[in-house]
């Protein structure tokens, strides 16, 4: 996490907990002179945007036009808005791969493969074409593998230069779009400082803010928006390449942007790193809603669904992943396909349960809106720290 971030959490949880026996103001406040409602909503909702559609990198996709673009991207922008921690799970996921692919290709290629090229390779930007099939081979992570392997690529099939001309973002655009999302970090943690009260709408927004960089920060060298793959055919038809026929857990498959597949090596999606690091950092979604732990809800019954809800967000995902574990105990007492329908049972119930906590959550911080502290309309004054302001 930034350093940024951490002083944002710790002083708006220190703030907050002096937001208590305040003047509270209902309805909707306009903005003459400070902050008004819409002003908090706005700020929140143009954050919450830059957070859930500029930080996609998705694959290269396999149909085009204009509203099938546009279609795939909202779609994955409002599963980004209700799951962000599954955004996290698959930056982490394509950078693991890149970082295993490319140390593959650089072995066997050479140094001219690079991380943008394996990152560009692990979204389908890099597809082999078989001579005999004239078809696009699947498992095109391992075909592109092989193929670098057996000497039939030997060399990137294009720069790494003009691979970041395609993309419809580079470091630049990133920065400029995190100094955006950065600032409404800042402002949070100036209204915290000044023990100015900040609202559940606004630390829901602080949670996107982190978890957009960290998914920026692991996405950066990814090229962004490229809309058609390279194409390499196949010169030697004699020297096939051969890719497995089972598929591990994690692999990605031209199927879909996450295969969890469970067969008999299943346990290997539990020696990842990748998995124990989403592990590790998706809670913190929901742990930071916990920040408004003590917010001055409009009722006490909205205070305690608050709770309930942001304690549901942190403990779901560690609790299912627990259960699921612990299955793994009695995998040898249990047929194969009785452990995979538990398995789909308990995911079926946790993604449930985790996604009417986050619709609850999403409600509440709207819904608090109509009744908040005085001092939730006040602007920071920011002639405290830069005096020149007010010349």
């Amino acid at each position: 996490m930034s350093i940024v971030s951490t002083f944002v959490l710790f002083a708006i949880w220190t703030g907050i907990a002096s937001a208590n026996n305040k003047t509270i103001i209902h309805g909707w406040v306009p903005e003459p002179d400070g902050r008004g409602t819409w002003s908090i909503i706005w700020s929140c909702l143009v954050t919450i945007f830059i957070c859930t559609w500029s930080v996609l990198h998705l694959d290269v996709p396999k149909r085009h036009g204009w509203w099938y673009l546009r279609f795939r991207k909202v779609r994955w922008m409002l599963l980004a808005a209700l799951v962000p921690e599954l955004i996290l799970a698959m930056a982490v996921e394509d950078f693991l791969q890149a970082r295993s692919l490319l140390g593959h290709l650089v072995t066997h290629g050479g140094d001219e493969w690079t991380l943008v090229h394996a990152e560009f390779a692990v979204a389908g930007g890099i597809r082999v074409k078989s001579p005999e099939t004239d078809k696009i081979m699947p498992k095109r992570i391992e075909a592109l593998r092989k193929a670098v392997e057996s000497g039939q690529i030997k060399e990137p099939p294009i720069s790494k230069e003009e691979l970041k001309s395609r993309s419809k973002s580079d470091g630049v655009v990133k920065l400029i779009v995190l100094l955006q999302i950065t600032w409404f970090g800042l402002q949070a943690l100036f209204r915290a400082i000044q023990h100015l009260q900040v609202t559940p709408l606004e630390i829901m927004t602080v949670a996107f803010f982190v978890l957009a960089v960290l998914i920026y920060a692991i996405w950066w060298n990814q090229p962004q928006d490229i809309e058609y793959p390279i194409i390499i055919t196949l010169q030697n038809a004699g020297n096939r390449i051969e890719t497995s026929k089972g598929v591990n857990v994690g692999t990605k498959t031209d199927g879909g942007r996450k295969a969890w597949y469970l067969n008999e090596k299943r346990a290997r999606w539990f020696e990842d790193s990748g998995f124990y690091l989403v592990l590790v950092i998706a809670p913190m979604f929901g742990a930071i809603h916990c920040l408004a732990w003590n917010a001055p809800f409009p009722t006490s019954e909205e205070t305690l669904a608050w709770r309930v809800c942001a304690v549901a967000t942190t403990g779901l995902p560690i609790l299912a992943v627990a259960i699921v574990s612990a299955s793994f105990l009695f995998e040898t007492h249990i047929a194969e396909q009785d452990m995979d329908n538990l398995i789909g049972i308990i995911s079926a119930i946790s993604l449930f349960l985790y996604a009417s906590a986050r619709i609850t959550l999403i409600t509440l911080a709207f819904t608090s809106l109509r009744a908040l502290p005085a001092d939730a309309f006040q602007s920071i004054a920011w002639t405290n720290y830069f005096p020149n302001l007010g010349a």
